[in-house]
């Protein structure tokens, strides 16, 4: 669920707030804005994907969490703008839970065994961006694109791929999570531009 949505709810005793997300597929960090205040809390609950008893609950500890260094600035912006005056943090987690499951924070693993391969594609992915619109248009994803505009991939990782459009990020998710790199462009060929290499009769 942490890899499926950009967007969360921070609940600390000032109340919620919206709180998007980011994560670094290299060292597994997930990202997130903090004002000034938060950062001296000592936990706080970010909701996934909104407040509600079936979300998942992941339990952060603001004062212990790092400031976000560029490329973590980097990879927030492209997924959500600029996060001014609010600054980046990589979060620590001390816990989730979801429904009866409870997972402690050493057992979250956001790292993406196939980061290499999940950049290469990528960059495959946005270097035809006009024939990745036809693909996000087949496959109906809601990205607001109007006549002319064309989506842009901001990730992928073993679940899936985040793209970006008018409307912010929309997810396309995988059938199941890939347990090879070569998996992982099997699933992630549909938004490919078209290569008669690897296309079989």
């Amino acid at each position: 669920m942490l890899r499926a949505h950009r967007s969360g709810v921070l609940l600390t005793a000032e109340g919620p707030r919206p709180c998007p997300t980011a994560i670094d597929p290299i060292g597994g960090a997930l990202i997130a804005p903090l004002s000034d205040p938060e950062t001296e809390l000592e936990s706080a609950t970010l909701f996934i994907p909104e407040e509600s008893n079936d979300a998942l609950q992941v339990l952060v500890l603001p004062a212990l969490s790092a400031p976000a260094g560029d490329t973590d600035s980097d990879r927030y912006r492209a997924a959500h703008g600029a996060p001014d005056p609010i600054r980046l943090f990589r979060l620590r987690i001390d816990g989730a839970r979801l429904g009866s499951r409870v997972v402690d924070g050493p057992d979250i693993e956001l790292k993406d065994p196939f980061a290499t391969e999940s950049a290469s594609l990528r960059r495959a992915m946005n270097a035809d961006r006009p024939a990745l619109g036809k693909a996000v248009s087949y496959l109906g994803l809601s990205l607001g694109l109007r006549h002319g505009e064309n989506p842009i991939v901001i990730a992928v990782d073993p679940e899936g791929v985040d793209l970006r459009g008018p409307l912010g990020v929309a997810r396309f998710p995988f059938e199941r999570c890939a347990s090879s790199a070569d998996e992982l462009r099997r699933f992630a060929s549909v938004l490919l531009p078209f290569d008669p290499e690897q296309t079989q009769v």
